[in-house]
């Protein structure tokens, strides 16, 4: 039975991923559950809404721009939402929005990553496993335009995967990053602005302990805190003091080391970054058109970390970054969202108001939260919305 590797960084234990390990009381005694959140399918989520089809027993959790995956602690991979490239990787093109499938092939998964209209996973052999779209070689596979049923790619010596838009971070043993995909920003980070169907050494990478992969960006956590950034830059998100693209990564200036980071989104406007430091300070940086960056203003970029306003007497034990919207998880499992696009439901508060410029309380008994583009996900003992009833709209 293999469960996600755990790497520590000052203190905090995070999924290999880089996904944080809470430590949020369960007073109810209450086993926890999948909830999903946004746009999947043809439907809007406005409150967290039950993944129903999973087993007992999950460990990871992926939001995606066409769902959501989970990882249970069999190392078995499920996945719901549209299918259209075969993002579910059942070998078929039936969508199913609200109950989660078992992706057919890969076995002791140790980390899952999504990216637009793909999915990805690692095996405890250090195996890749790839399906969905390829449209821009993102699977690591030349010759195919899409995978039906995962397909593994062997040798690889890798510990976790990260999906952007169409490229592919595969964390490996070492600690050093390859990547695959699209390279048209430098988001491969090898030097080059060429496409690449098979894996490419990022440059300059040592120590790393997470990866995590934007729209044509791309971040990396190496285990002193430091945090690198490369690839697409139109909105600052590489946290670097200029909007220009690089092709091999940067260091960000942080005011302490980094414990987290998750870069947001897979779509061509989304592009901020959160990071949690080892002082339980939250920073930001990149496009707030929508106060994603939790700073108290609407629109404008910044091109280098901002403190989030993080509330007086709280604490944050995990922060996420999605589309035009940013969640984080406080050390009482209360989960909190800010921006949000007007009228697109994304925040999970059940309203279709956006542009929250500062965090706002959204739900308790969080554990586990992951955003992308348009659709976010979290692992709960069950959200208590104040004043709201959990429903669905379509």
């Amino acid at each position: 039975m293999a469960l996600p590797r755990l790497v520590k960084v000052a203190g905090l234990l995070l999924l290999a991923g880089g996904f944080v390990l809470s430590s949020a009381p369960n007073a109810s005694g209450v086993s926890p559950v999948v909830y999903q959140w946004g746009f999947n399918s043809g439907k809007t989520h406005l409150a967290p809404s039950l993944v129903a089809g999973l087993p007992s027993g999950i460990v990871d959790i992926q939001g995606a721009n066409w769902g959501g995956m989970a990882l249970d602690t069999s190392g078995n991979v499920w996945a719901w939402g549209r299918n259209e490239h075969f993002e579910l990787g059942d070998g078929n093109r039936h969508n199913s929005p609200d109950t989660a499938i078992h992706v057919k092939g890969p076995t002791q998964v140790v980390s899952i990553g999504e990216g637009d209209d793909f999915g990805a996973a690692v095996d405890s052999n250090g195996n890749l496993w790839v399906w969905g779209w390829n449209s821009d070689r993102q699977l690591c596979l030349p010759g195919v335009s899409r995978a039906a049923t995962p397909m593994e790619i062997t040798g690889m010596n890798a510990k976790a995967v990260s999906g952007g838009g169409r490229h592919l971070l595969i964390l490996l043993a070492n600690g050093t990053v390859d990547a695959c995909g699209l390279n048209s920003s430098g988001q491969l980070g090898n030097g080059t602005s060429q496409n690449s169907s098979s894996p490419v050494p990022v440059r300059g990478l040592s120590n790393v302990v997470a990866v995590s992969a934007g729209n044509m960006f791309s971040g990396a956590l190496e285990s002193d805190g430091s945090v690198w950034m490369w690839g697409y830059d139109k909105w600052g998100q590489l946290g670097i003091g200029s909007t220009s693209n690089m092709r091999t990564p940067q260091r960000v200036a942080l005011p302490a080391p980094a414990t987290q980071l998750y870069v947001g989104g897979d779509y061509p406007n989304d592009g901020h970054v959160l990071v949690h430091l080892n002082d339980d300070e939250v920073m930001a940086w990149g496009n707030n058109g929508n106060g994603q960056l939790g700073i108290g203003t609407v629109g404008g970029i910044s091109s280098t970390p901002v403190p989030v306003a993080v509330p007086v007497g709280t604490t944050f034990s995990l922060v996420v970054a999605g589309g035009a919207d940013s969640f984080a998880v406080d050390s009482a499992g209360k989960l909190w969202a800010w921006g949000g696009r007007v009228g697109a439901g994304d925040l999970g508060d059940g309203t279709r108001d956006g542009d929250i410029a500062l965090p706002k309380a959204i739900g308790l008994g969080f554990s586990l939260v992951s955003s992308t583009a348009n659709e976010a996900v979290g692992f709960a003992t069950g959200p208590m919305l104040s004043g709201r009833h959990r429903h669905h709209r379509n």
